[in-house]
């Protein structure tokens, strides 16, 4: 089975910590991809020696989609770890990967604004969000929905702090 998992959350909610501690778990030791964006972008950034977060941001998108593509050719399962905030941007790479999986879940790091501006300020250099961005993130997160569009997700699980559950479809 094809699986794409979306991870979801604010910068600094704990979304890629979460991920590689409990894939292994939820999708078995080697029959997933993760995909980071920000690993995408950070490596792009220090090879170009540019200093501006998005100055490579074509080339962070090309690169991302075509990892996810390939990784859903190879794998059970690809984990793409970005920010996903809203129904446009979930869309946007779902709509944009021509291997379709036979599964799409979502699991939303929910976790509160004073969370993720804390855990941002331990973060140094590109990784650190300015916080101005993070509070417009957080303000403009639209929480999924099982059907987005003609996408139905299969799964939405939202991470809380100290919990985890499961969005049941509305009736």
């Amino acid at each position: 089975m094809k699986r794409l998992v979306l991870m979801m959350g604010v910068s600094g909610a704990g979304k890629s910590t979460y991920i590689k501690q409990m894939a292994p778990i939820l999708f078995g030791a080697h029959d997933y991809k993760y995909v980071s964006r920000d690993e995408i972008r950070f490596k792009l950034l220090e090879e170009a020696g540019e200093k501006e977060y998005f100055g490579v941001e074509n080339k962070v998108w090309g690169k991302w989609v075509h990892k996810i593509k390939t990784g859903l050719e190879d794998y059970g399962t690809v984990i793409a770890d970005a920010t996903h905030l809203t129904k446009g941007s979930r869309l946007k790479l779902i709509k944009a990967l021509n291997v379709k999986p036979e599964e799409i879940w979502v699991i939303w790091v929910d976790a509160p604004l004073s969370t993720c501006l804390a855990q941002n300020a331990q973060r140094e250099g590109l990784a650190r969000v300015p916080e101005e961005v993070i509070r417009n993130m957080y303000d403009g997160l639209e929480p999924p929905h099982y059907k987005e569009g003609k996408v139905v997700y299969d799964k939405i699980w939202i991470k809380h702090p100290n919990s985890i559950e499961t969005l049941k479809e509305e009736e």
